[in-house]
């Protein structure tokens, strides 16, 4: 441990910053040096795989509350089935206050739908630049939600959104400014899905694997130059007419054939 152990404090949290964080916590015992350092790391990785049973809950909310970080650089949480989504929206809260700069969010494992709604500070978490939510089923946003996210640059979506809920991402883009990189897979319902867009004045990439799609587009995307679409969904090909006769500099076009993206 000698020679790792003489590296500057920075370049040490640099190196953890890659390990998940059960293993960056356990380096504690270490040393008294690493006492404490494991609860500067400003990139936090979660996996329920690592825990058995609800011992996850309590560890991800003993570690988060321990951290000293001034801000984080990233949070991803693989999610627990046994997880309560009370804890889950607390953690976000608490990334929010720390001006958490990339999020993850993973409820593949989950047995039944654990979130509905996002808590309404990561609506105005104006340091998120990155937003990457999967297996959430997602209802609308609610109208007296502000959404103010000004640095978000890059969406990813793997969701089902409710029939009521097929403006969100236009609704989200409408406070994003920024956002110019956007994968989406579905299942997403509704014919106003696309039209919702209208605000997605700075789109310049697409990625798309939806079940199904509404027939129409009116939306114009004047600076998307690149689109991926996956076809094994129906409909795919109404959706590729659309997409191409409403983005004007539209470059790059790639077609693949996949269940996921």
């Amino acid at each position: 441990m000698g020679m790792i152990s003489d590296l500057p404090d920075q370049m040490l949290l640099e190196i953890l910053s890659w390990l998940p964080t059960t293993e960056v916590v356990a380096t504690m015992l270490l040393s008294k040096q690493w006492k404490f350092l494991w609860k500067q790391v400003p990139k936090l990785y979660y996996n329920y795989s690592e825990h058995e049973g609800r011992d996850f809950s309590e560890f991800v909310s003993r570690s988060l509350q321990s951290q000293v970080a001034p801000s984080f650089k990233s949070l991803k949480l693989s999610v627990s089935p046994y997880c309560d989504s009370r804890d889950v929206k607390n953690w976000i809260d608490l990334a929010v206050s720390r001006f958490v700069l990339e999020l993850e969010i993973d409820l593949t494992a989950a047995q039944n739908p654990m979130i509905t709604a996002l808590p309404k500070s990561m609506y105005t978490c104006g340091t998120l630049s990155c937003l990457r939510l999967k297996a959430l089923v997602l209802d609308d946003i609610p109208e007296d939600y502000p959404i103010c996210l000004l640095s978000l640059n890059y969406l990813y979506l793997s969701v089902s959104i409710q029939v009521s809920a097929d403006k969100f991402i236009g609704k989200l883009s409408a406070g994003a400014p920024l956002l110019n990189k956007t994968v989406v897979q579905g299942p997403v319902y509704g014919d106003e899905f696309l039209d919702s867009m209208t605000s997605y004045s700075e789109l310049r990439s697409f990625t798309t694997c939806l079940s199904e799609w509404g027939p129409t587009v009116d939306s114009y995307f004047n600076k998307l130059e690149h689109l991926c679409m996956c076809t094994c969904s129906s409909g795919w090909w109404d959706l590729l007419i659309n997409f191409l006769q409403h983005s004007p500099i539209l470059r790059q076009l790639q077609l693949i054939k996949a269940k996921t993206i």
